[in-house]
């Protein structure tokens, strides 16, 4: 029987695989942006990516994946990358 893991999983928004929270980049949306929330503690909905293929993917919007996290019925959102 395969173990479970230790502590909240979570999916990734672009390739759709399930990881440790640990182990994902956090996004929250903050003025119409999506931002990345490294220490994992700005309030609001969250959406999260799993490396930097992903992250360059999400940075695209492919197939409206920030879009559809964010759940903003259809408003474009974009990514702001850290200096």
């Amino acid at each position: 029987m395969a173990e479970k893991p230790f502590g909240p999983v979570r999916t990734c928004i672009v390739c759709r695989k399930k990881y440790p929270k640990r182990d994902l980049v956090r996004l929250v949306l903050r003025d119409g942006a999506a931002v990345v929330d490294s220490r994992q503690k700005m309030s609001g909905r969250g959406a999260y990516v799993c490396g930097s293929r992903c992250m360059e993917k999400a940075a695209m919007n492919v197939k409206g994946c920030l879009d559809r996290a964010f759940r903003l019925g259809g408003k474009p959102v974009r990514l702001e990358m850290p200096d």
